[in-house]
């Protein structure tokens, strides 16, 4: 069959066709679009604990401060790898600075991964800031605001009465 291991497109689902009897599709694996396939799943999990390594021990550049990687996307392919990163505040660094940091290590950070994830051809690095970290802290301090007001708010409940 001629057609294993293409991909078919639809609106929704993209379908994955990997195997064939007498010339039919025999199983087809499919998954709701804007979800990575399962081996880009696998391959992207792989790299953000290979990353996370590799940026702790290995970059050396004094913009890159402590940082937690917090997802990767890599593209069904394999060719491009978009990894989000939450930065740990650091009084004196500006937001950009390990971005930019990152940027500039590219090269070396993709060499290393290539040492380590075995892939004949290593995703090309795009680094993103995560500010989801961030969303969250806010989000629950806005969440406990309004609830410590309206626990100014109510009366008193009366001793002995079951609502």
């Amino acid at each position: 069959c001629s057609r294993t291991g293409d991909t078919v497109r639809g609106t929704r689902r993209a379908v994955i066709v990997v195997g064939c009897a007498g010339g039919h599709p025999l199983i087809i694996r499919s998954y709701e679009r804007g979800t990575m396939p399962f081996r880009a799943e696998q391959v992207a999990d792989q790299i953000r604990r290979e990353l996370a390594e590799i940026i702790r021990l290995r970059v050396s550049d004094p913009r890159v401060g402590p940082i937690t990687i917090t997802r990767v996307k890599v593209s069904d392919d394999l060719s491009f790898a978009r990894v989000f990163f939450a930065e740990l505040t650091v009084e004196g660094r500006r937001e950009g600075d390990t971005l930019k940091g990152l940027a500039s290590a590219t090269g070396f950070v993709r060499t290393e991964l290539g040492k380590r994830i075995g892939l004949r051809h290593v995703p090309e690095l795009r680094f993103q800031i995560d500010h989801s970290i961030e969303d969250g802290i806010h989000l629950s301090s806005l969440i406990e605001k309004v609830r410590t007001e309206d626990k100014r708010k109510l009366p008193p409940e009366a001793p002995g009465s079951d609502v």
